[in-house]
């Protein structure tokens, strides 16, 4: 599926939302932040990754390759219980499946919705058995792994400012962001887009190219599984660090390239485990999203970004859509990849994933510098 888009708009928001998923649409390219410029040398750009080894590793992480892509988490359970019963509801729903650990997303209209994260000793089909014999549940569903979106590379993957030229950050000039894009916005500070993704890099200094409002991780299998500690959000893959330099890396700074909206804040959600080299699958649990989603929204945030997902055969996800359906309910913007990786005779050839299929999101695939799909066959 290829999009094509027309800048000029009267939103930095929607600006730095289409940015933002362009290259996470499943093949978009890009490259990494840029390093921060010092007072008096002129420092030689990083290394590009094109074609290096750190590119393969970030591209096998990718949801390609995570043999838990779409499949359910066997531990975790989304629970929609009746607002009527609200005290009574989440006390018994606990204790009847020996609650390991619990989100409780408060009630909305006639309902509430509680994340479920079960024990050792209890198995999801005897919980589930359990909680739809609980009059007071309404409907109890299992949560899902999703995947970092398939992120294609440019000529090099770290450029300097004077770069952002046709050849290193040719979307610059194919989707008109320069000028046309930037004759109408360049963002705002009053603009928050909130990445949902696998962190920023803090260690390095070209992080002080972004202007960050919050950064938290939101991961059910660490502990603390929910924090705001320095470091928390750590990027260890590269791409939540990717996403958010081609959406908001400051410009004109004689150094690095140029973000879409580079004047635009931004909020960090880490919901991928970080990268080990005994863990290479990168796969989210959508309650760790829904979660992230909510908290986004009580933050402020303008526009959400997910640069992940599932094949559209592998079904919605009633936590992931609810948490969706809420940010969209107060306005917020909701942007995800749309997935350019599979080809017939995939069913998901021509479909796109979720969450990017739900209504009211907007959907972005990518094309390559020749407006080509630029897509290989992945068996799925």
């Amino acid at each position: 599926m290829r999009t094509r888009y027309a800048f000029g708009l009267s939103s930095a928001a929607l600006v730095a939302a289409i940015v933002l998923a362009s290259c996470g649409g499943g093949g978009g390219s890009g490259p990494q932040p840029p390093a921060k410029a010092t007072a008096t040398p002129t420092p030689a750009p990083l290394p590009c990754l094109s074609g290096s080894s750190a590119s393969r590793s970030i591209v096998s992480r990718s949801r390609a390759t995570s043999s838990l892509n779409g499949r359910v988490n066997p531990n975790r359970l989304y629970v929609t219980y009746r607002a009527s019963a609200a005290g009574r509801a989440t006390e018994s729903i606990d204790r009847s499946v020996s609650a390991a650990r619990v989100v409780d997303f408060g009630v909305e209209g006639t309902s509430g919705h509680r994340l479920v994260s079960l024990s050792s000793a209890m198995d999801a089909a005897t919980a589930t058995a359990a909680l739809r014999q609980n009059p007071d549940v309404i409907d109890v569903a299992p949560t899902h792994f999703r995947a970092i979106s398939a992120t294609g590379f440019s000529t090099c993957d770290v450029v300097n400012d004077p770069f952002a030229n046709t050849t290193d950050q040719w979307y610059l000039y194919v989707t008109n962001t320069t000028p046309g894009g930037w004759r109408a916005t360049k963002g705002s500070s009053a603009i928050s887009v909130a990445v949902i993704d696998t962190g920023v890099d803090e260690s390095r200094t070209d992080t002080l190219d972004f202007v960050i409002d919050f950064q938290e991780s939101i991961v059910n299998t660490e502990t603390p599984a929910d924090s705001t500690a320095a470091g928390a959000a750590q990027d260890t893959n590269g791409h939540g660090t990717n996403v958010s330099g081609l959406a908001t890396a400051l410009a004109n700074n004689g150094f690095g390239f140029a973000g879409v909206g580079y004047s635009t804040h931004l909020q960090i959600y880490r919901i991928f485990p970080q990268t080990t080299a005994a863990s290479d699958q990168q796969s989210a649990d959508t309650g760790d999203e829904a979660t992230a989603i909510r908290h986004a929204v009580a933050n402020g945030a303008a526009v959400i970004n997910l640069s992940l997902g599932s094949p559209n055969s592998t079904g919605a996800d009633p936590a992931e859509q609810s948490a969706i359906n809420f940010a969209l309910a107060a306005n917020v913007i909701v942007v995800a990849a749309n997935g350019n990786e599979f080809l017939p005779p995939s069913p998901d050839s021509n479909l796109p994933d979720f969450p990017a299929a739900y209504p009211g999101v907007i959907a972005v695939g990518a094309s390559a510098v020749t407006d080509n799909k630029d897509r290989k066959p992945i068996n799925v």
